[in-house]
């Protein structure tokens, strides 16, 4: 039984207010992560599989699992985020709905709100009592080797993420994933709705969004660091996505900043 508890580390809680259209381009660490939103909706694609992650579900990866996160443009999700050591290596992504688990939640996001003497760990003792409700109704299932389609779908949007400040395009990533450019778009549309060029720039756009936070380049070298062809495609390109400019973007985060 205590394969399945959380160990004597206090888990790292973060509440993120999405901006519309929020996008994690995606990655993989080495602690377990829980995942939640109270208010709109997130798409999590694992396994090379688009899910909907509506208020009253949640989501469990076990550590070392590959995921990706978006909100549709005009949607902007508020999530919570639990990062812990856990001993899960084995078990598959849970996401699901379940009253108890909702119930259990709310309650680690009272605690982590609270932030007294002791809620660091009442929030850990709380996690730790989820993860036990979640092994005693059976919830958690042997982890299945990516393969066939998902693998496919999975290693392209690796490679995407990984290369995503060089030079990209749909038949280099095809190439690299060993398939053809039709079948990788196929598989795009079927498991996760977008075509692999519309990921492509989803993720470009987003990086430049973190460098444009960064405020350590200018947008003309923005564009070069991304392989835009001008600066101008990628401010088109910029608007088209978010509906303002690059210049208005920046504007905002600026204001955003504590003076």
């Amino acid at each position: 039984m205590e394969a399945y508890c959380i160990t004597d580390r206090i888990p790292e809680i973060a509440e993120i207010a999405g901006e519309p259209g929020y996008f994690f381009p995606g990655g993989s660490v080495h602690l377990a992560q829980l995942l939640w939103v109270t208010r709109g909706a997130l798409h999590c694609v694992y396994n090379g599989e688009d899910h909907l992650l509506q208020p009253g579900g949640f989501l469990l990866l076990p550590p070392d699992h590959w995921c990706m996160y978006y909100a549709q443009p005009e949607v902007a999700p508020h999530l919570h985020h639990i990062s812990f050591s856990a001993t899960l290596e084995h078990f598959a992504p849970i996401f699901q709905e379940n009253p108890d688990i909702w119930e259990l939640l709310q309650s680690i996001s009272r605690e982590h709100k609270t932030q007294d003497a002791v809620s660091r760990e009442m929030s850990k003792a709380l996690l730790n009592q989820l993860l036990l409700t979640l092994y005693r109704g059976q919830h958690f299932s042997p982890a299945q080797p990516l393969k066939g389609e998902a693998a496919i779908v999975t290693r392209a949007q690796k490679i995407i993420e990984n290369y995503a400040r060089q030079k990209l395009s749909v038949p280099l990533v095809a190439q690299r994933a060993q398939v053809s450019p039709s079948y990788l778009t196929a598989l795009f549309q079927k498991r996760l709705n977008i075509s692999p060029g519309d990921y492509i720039r989803r993720v470009k756009l987003q990086v430049s969004k973190e460098m444009i936070r960064d405020g350590q380049m200018n947008f003309t070298e923005i564009a070069a660091a991304l392989e835009y062809s001008t600066v101008h495609h990628f401010s088109r390109q910029f608007r088209e996505k978010f509906g303002i400019t690059p210049s208005e973007y920046a504007k905002t985060v600026r204001n955003d900043q504590p003076t």
